[in-house]
């Protein structure tokens, strides 16, 4: 569940989760973001 509710917060922010997972060693989950334009961060957007 938790999983799922990581992922709906990221794609309303228009991002992404990718899942990488390799037997024996692990897996891997990368978020990606899209970065705020300088007027946003200006402006407290």
């Amino acid at each position: 569940m938790g999983l799922t509710i990581s992922q709906a917060i990221v794609q309303t922010h228009g991002g992404t989760i990718m899942c990488d997972s390799d037997v024996g060693r692990g897996t891997v989950f990368t978020v990606s973001l899209p970065a705020a334009s300088a007027k946003a961060l200006l402006d407290g957007d």
